[in-house]
């Protein structure tokens, strides 16, 4: 599935020196998903932070809406 990052997750992945390949990472296999409303929150693993990432889906894309690092997957 192709996967759109909007102008605010492109400025925030350079803000906080993530970047796309560990979104990719994220939202392929997430530890932890959850819906809410219409968007989807995955949680992805990286050292003893879990990464998460605020998307929504379309017919053929995921739009990263932003990500950021979190304590913990809740």
């Amino acid at each position: 599935m192709k996967i759109i990052f909007t102008q605010h997750a492109l400025e925030k992945l350079a803000e906080r020196a993530l970047s796309k390949e560990m979104v990719r990472r994220t939202v392929d296999a997430p530890i932890r998903l959850i819906a809410v409303a219409e968007k989807f929150h995955a949680f992805g693993k990286f050292g003893k932070r879990y990464l998460k990432v605020i998307f929504v889906r379309t017919d053929d894309s995921l739009v990263i809406i932003t990500q950021h690092f979190v304590d913990s997957p809740v």
